[in-house]
Parts: C-alpha cells; structure tokens; sequence
C-alpha cells in the first residue's frame, strides 16, 4: 500500500446536502475529513481517468465503480464488509504524532483504548466518563461560514447560499493508506467541493499500522454507511452493521450519544451529478465486533473504498 498525506493549504469544505436558497439558507452540514468518495474523486483528477457517467433514474454506483477500478484495478462489489479497503483512514499527523479524528477533535492513538473505555463505562453507569473522555482529546478543526451567489444563464442571480468550511487550527497532515493502480507525484488538487485545494504526498508503505488491526473494539475513522427500511431497528437487522455487536456511540460534549445521520456521497464533477444520501453512524463512533469479524479492516456500505475504516483496540 501507498501512504497519502494531505495537507490544506486552505479551509476545505465536504458538504453533507445540497447547497440551496432560502428553503435551506440556514442549514449547512460538513464532514470535517475528506471522505473516500472525495480522496477518490481527486487522486482520479490527478491520474486524468475518464469515469462511467451512465446512470440515468436511479443511482447505479457506476461512476464510483469505474473510478476505483481505474484508480486501484479493484472491481467494487458492494459488500459490507472489507479486509483490505482501497483506502484505509484516515489518521491525522499533528506535530509528527498520530491521531484519531473524532469529530473536530484528535486523539492521540496512545489514548485510542482509553477513550473506548470511557464510551463503554458511560454506557455502564460510570459517573465521570464523559469528563475523562474530554481530557483525551484536543480540537483541532473549526468550520467558518462565507455567503455565495449561485449565477445562472446570462449571469442572472439564481438565489444565495450560505456554506461552511473546515480549518485545522494546527499544522495537520492527513493520512490514508491506499492501494493505487498506478504511483503519484508530488501535486496539488483539489479536494472536496467549492474548489478547495490540498498538497498532496506519495509516500511507500506496508499496510496501515499493526496496532490498529487487533482488538474487540474499534473507533470508526470514517462515517459506517448503513440502510434499513424499518424506524426502529435492531443492529443485526441493519444492512452495514453485521459484524457489530455493540454500539457505544460517539463523543459529543457531554455525552456519548448513538447517533444516526444523513451523509451525502457528494457531487460527482465528472458526471456532473449528485450522488445520492444515506444513513451513517458517525466518525468517531465506538463499536464492539463479533468474534467472526476480528480481520476487517472496514465494515458498512461501500467498506471496499474505505468508508466505515476502523481503529481497533
């Protein structure tokens, strides 16, 4: 595997919706790490792959199926579950030490367990859990807001919206492990929308870290893609979660909360198209996995490109 390092080199934005006009002026949601379908979409620019466009109705997958096999020579099955994701993280170098992100925090990965116990001792009754877990962690990203216009034919205001941006506050280089097709120059692309862009790095490496690929328990580096059709439903019977046991939740303050959020798939510039939205557990989420599925490296939908990487402990 190769190892990618990102670094900004200004406030990055990977929107979760649409971009609208007054019906959703108020309401913007980003991821603060750069998704699988956005680290994909800019290594495919800097290979300059042409990608299937032929979806019409209904969404097909086959953008992202032509683009992991162009980008990695990996045929994308939709399985739930993957040993050896195309990509795998990522994890956040700070001040040449390893994080987890967790939200708009780090972690470092010496901590990794302990903030697991913290999540699993909450859930037990243990008073100061969540005042401990707090002093695990440090911040490192902030989202600041910018007003735009949208222009449309003849450079007609078409409506204004309002959208949010990403900034690490410390000097943070992103990191993925990643099976690559073909080897990469030094570069800067463009990564995530509103055309942010990021340097981006080649580095040789093994396979991600040893100590992230034992243990039970696993902290979620990437949203767990997931679907069900019923309200209310118990975690065997959703799609993405069959290896999971258990779900302790994630990080939010005060509490460890289980959480389940839209996450869009992004705009595929391309195809010139909006990929559809799914249910996720959250980044940083904690988890406890079965005895069968101690050798994943990813789990949920679409795991093979790196989406649901896990941390474990």
């Amino acid at each position: 595997m190769i190892l990618l390092a990102f670094r900004p080199l200004e406030p990055l934005r990977f929107g979760l919706r649409n971009l609208g006009g007054v019906d959703v002026f108020g309401v913007d949601e980003v991821a603060y790490i750069p998704p699988p379908t956005a680290v994909l979409g800019a290594l495919g620019a800097l290979l300059g792959v042409s990608i299937d466009c032929t979806w019409h109705d209904k969404y097909d997958f086959s953008d992202l199926k032509s683009l992991v096999k162009k980008v990695a020579n990996v045929d994308l099955t939709l399985a739930t579950r993957s040993n050896e994701p195309v990509l795998w993280g990522p994890l956040l170098s700070i001040r040449e030490g390893h994080h987890l992100p967790v939200g708009e925090y780090a972690l470092p990965v010496s901590l990794a367990r302990e903030y697991v116990e913290k999540a699993v001792g909450y859930y037990e009754g243990e008073e100061d859990a969540v005042e401990r877990a707090a002093k695990l962690l440090c911040r490192v990203a902030a989202t600041s807001e910018r007003i735009g216009v949208q222009l449309g034919v003849g450079k007609t205001v078409r409506h204004m919206y309002r959208a949010k941006y990403v900034r690490y506050v410390d000097d943070v280089e992103i990191l993925f492990w990643a099976r690559l097709a073909r080897k990469l120059d030094r570069a800067v692309v463009r990564l995530g929308g509103e055309g942010r862009l990021a340097a981006v790095e080649a580095k040789e490496a093994g396979a991600p870290p040893a100590e992230s690929q034992r243990g039970e328990y696993a902290v979620a580096l990437q949203p767990v893609l997931i679907y069900s059709d019923k309200p209310v439903a118990r975690v065997e019977e959703v799609l993405g979660l069959e290896c999971v046991e258990e779900v302790y939740g994630v990080f939010e303050g005060d509490v460890f909360k289980v959480r389940v959020v839209d996450f869009g798939l992004g705009f595929s510039e391309v195809c010139r198209r909006r990929r559809p939205t799914l249910k996720a557990l959250p980044q940083g989420t904690v988890l406890r996995l079965k005895s069968t599925c101690r050798d994943v490296a990813a789990i949920g939908i679409l795991s093979e490109i790196g989406f649901g990487s896990l941390y474990k402990v």
